[in-house]
């Protein structure tokens, strides 16, 4: 009892100095700790509420028994440990099965049974896509798979379903990988459900096989990495109530980004996409379900955080089926990556980047401005041209290509790189994609930089020519899309010419009649001015008429032809 008692006042001691900070001391500390915590995890929570961060560090403060920030931050700076547990402490994962019934019942009616519609095209072509975001340890993706599942069987389809489900909290995707939860899962998830979708393993239930294929976990960070693209439903719930209003906003255009036109956002019940309106249209402001507004073609909006080349390993169970169908771009990349091996990434035949291997990051160049989603512009300034002519051999010409290695300057070394680039077969002949991949080769000593021409060895000359000749033939095709560019460039220009003789003319038309309008309307001036006068005229004659009659003394009848009396005196 003394030691608890002890405690209590340690931890009452904890919070009036917290308290009785000033506030611009508090904010100095806080953002130390958000640094420190940014250089030892990788992640930056200097966007996040700050009460909330505020409310994190104090608990654990309090569980290391320290009664400053200034302490905490320093042992924060010291104890690798205390960091992770910091980290772990942010993240916040809670979660449940089906959590708020009534929104996923709104969910199944208004949502899934709208993307599993048979009229659908694209539901039945090309899959259903989801997104959870912040998964947590993954009892809403398994239940937004389950409600997926339940509506495909009800309409006997048999369409590729894969949901992506991320999270930053590691060990939290180790039990969502895992799928088995407690008994306790009982008070959410009704028997028939537990019956069809679960395996019962006395204390614990497993997720079946089915359920588990469905779903992809991986590490990812909203904040800083892309978002997945062509997708049906993202889910992003009860973490964007931790981040800051301006945050939110950025967040929101990118996940109208990932989604298809029309498509839907399911939030949690803190939050609201009201304040996007542009972006979003309220499907069920109750159970907090949007549907993406139509816009022009989008640029990939700027990441919220910068991006930074991390792991990003999506990892499945082994022995996962394949789905039958139209391809799946991340079950496509993963079996290329087991065939070639090296750090490589798949485009479409735009050259967009869809994926990128874990250990590609280092061949990506981020320069000022707008991020691109051009593969050929984001990689390092060494390697564009010679990937630009590769991708155009592979994507229009179904070449395989392994350009000429080239010196790339990496932050600590300089290396040899060359670059394999090769069409991929896809389930459909008029899907076209390529696969690069990038190969290592020997460290490039600084005095090996640079050749002249006294040492050029003869072995080096046909090398130098076959370098020379594609970069001819890239300055070729180059000029080639320039001229189409500028043809049409032209073709528009006549449209908006035409389009623009149009509305003049329609201009002079209404003109013409507006002055036709403006005559008649003088015209009416003209004749009611005269009948104007001539009723005046008769007013006088009438008068005079009237005052003659009632000074003539003498009896007059007035009679008409057929001698009945109209006027007497």
């Amino acid at each position: 009892i003394t030691e608890m008692t002890e405690r209590l006042e340690e931890v009452a001691r904890s919070k009036d100095a917290v308290r009785s900070l000033d506030v611009d001391v508090a904010a100095n500390e806080l953002r130390r700790i958000i640094g420190f915590l940014r250089s030892r995890t990788g992640h930056d929570f200097s966007s996040y509420k700050r009460a909330t961060v505020m409310r994190r560090v104090i608990r654990r403060m309090q569980v290391c028994r320290l009664d400053s920030l200034t302490a905490y931050a320093e042992l924060l700076q010291e104890t690798p440990e205390e960091a992770k547990e910091l980290f772990s402490d942010l993240l916040i994962s809670v979660t449940s099965f089906f959590r708020d019934a009534r929104a996923f019942e709104a969910l199944k009616h208004q949502v899934i049974d709208c993307i599993m519609d048979v009229d659908q095209a694209d539901s039945t072509e090309e899959g259903v896509r989801a997104w959870v975001v912040g998964c947590a340890t993954g009892e809403e993706a398994y239940s937004l798979a389950m409600l997926l599942l339940e509506a495909a069987h009800e309409r006997n389809l048999q369409i590729p379903i894969q949901i992506f489900a991320t999270d930053l909290d590691e060990g939290a995707l180790a039990t969502a990988r895992e799928g088995r939860y407690p008994r306790s899962i009982e008070v959410n998830v009704s028997a028939e459900r537990l019956a069809r979708f679960f395996v019962d393993e006395g204390t614990h239930f497993r997720v079946r096989k089915e359920l588990r294929d469905m779903v992809v976990f991986a590490v990812h960070s909203v904040l800083k990495q892309p978002p997945f693209l062509r997708l049906d439903l993202v889910s992003c719930r009860n973490l964007l109530i931790y981040l800051e209003r301006s945050l939110q906003q950025q967040l929101y255009t990118l996940f109208h980004y990932g989604l298809k036109s029309g498509r839907f956002l399911f939030l949690g019940s803190a939050e609201t996409a009201d304040t996007s309106t542009e972006l979003f249209a309220p499907l069920d402001r109750e159970a907090r379900i949007y549907a993406t507004r139509p816009r022009g073609v989008p640029n990939l909006p700027l990441l919220p955080q910068y991006p930074t080349p991390e792991r990003l390993t999506h990892q499945r169970p082994t022995g996962t089926a394949a789905f039958d169908g139209p391809q799946v771009v991340v079950a496509q990349h993963a079996g290329a990556l087991e065939r070639s091996g090296p750090p490589s990434a798949l485009v479409d035949a735009g050259g967009t980047l869809l994926n990128l291997s874990p250990t590609a990051g280092r061949f990506i160049f981020h320069s000022a401005g707008p991020p691109s989603t051009q593969l050929a512009s984001m990689v390092r300034p060494e390697l564009r041209l010679d990937l630009k002519l590769a991708l155009a051999l592979a994507l229009d010409s179904r070449r395989t290509t392994l350009t000429h290695s080239v010196t790339v300057a990496f932050d600590n070394e300089r290396r040899r790189v060359s670059m394999h680039v090769a069409p991929v077969v896809t389930s459909a002949p008029s899907i076209r994609q390529a696969l690069v991949s990038f190969l290592d080769g020997d460290v490039v000593d600084d005095e090996d930089g640079i050749i002249g021409a006294e040492e050029l060895r003869p072995e080096e000359v046909p090398r130098l020519h076959a370098e020379l000749k594609a970069a001819q033939e890239a300055l070729v095709a180059s000029r080639s899309g320039h001229d189409a560019t500028i043809q049409d460039l032209r073709a528009t220009n006549e449209e908006l010419q035409s389009t623009n003789e149009e509305y003049r003319s329609t201009a002079e038309e209404l003109e013409t009649s507006r002055e036709e309008l403006q005559s008649i309307n003088e015209e009416l001036h003209t004749v009611n001015a005269e009948l104007k006068g001539k009723l005046e005229n008769l007013s006088v004659a009438h008068s005079d008429l009237q005052n003659l009659t009632a000074v003539m003394e003498i009896g007059t009848l007035f009679l008409d032809a057929e001698l009945r009396i109209k006027m007497f005196t």
